[in-house]
């Protein structure tokens, strides 16, 4: 594996964070969603979220410096704001292509699952693009049902969500 630093993202890391997301979601995504649809997503999706960046739960990973991966978990639900004990949400992952298949991703997701366990969470949920469903699957999550996601006035993506326990192990 890649040697690669980890830390907690800040409002410092939002010009990377927002690079790692510009360079990931568009080269990846374009495997499972049609160009329409990714000029509906793309501009919500590549863009770093300052309430992710100052959660404290929000992990960049760089090598040599350079941003490489980005994720979090959030006990604040996605879109509606909603808090329900023991649930946590996993929120805005992207890997730079650059970076691919050298595990950077699913280390930066077991720091995330780790500070998960430590605040007491039990269940992970996960509304993942349909590009992503192998990588969480990898991971333990188990697919729940398709869905449409709002993103912004009038921007949904089809979605899958999925869900895994968090063992305290």
């Amino acid at each position: 594996m890649t040697q690669a630093t980890y830390h907690i993202a800040t409002t410092a890391d939002a010009a990377d964070v927002g690079r790692v997301l510009s360079r990931s979601y568009p080269a990846l995504l374009a495997l499972d969603y049609t160009p329409d649809e990714l000029d509906h997503l793309l501009p919500v999706m590549t863009t770093a979220q300052p309430d992710l960046l100052s959660c404290g739960t929000y992990w960049i990973a760089r090598v040599d410096g350079k941003a490489a991966a980005v994720g979090g978990c959030t006990v604040v639900a996605p879109g509606t704001g909603a808090i329900e004990p023991g649930v946590a949400h996993v929120r805005h992952v992207g890997t730079d292509p650059g970076y691919l298949r050298l595990g950077l991703a699913r280390a930066l997701m077991g720091r995330a699952m780790d500070q998960m366990r430590a605040l007491g969470v039990g269940r992970l949920t996960c509304l993942s693009t349909r590009t992503g469903v192998p990588f969480y699957a990898a991971l333990g999550f188990v697919a729940i049902q398709s869905v449409e996601v709002p993103l912004a006035k009038g921007v949904t993506f089809s979605a899958v969500e999925m869900s895994m326990p968090l063992s305290s192990v």
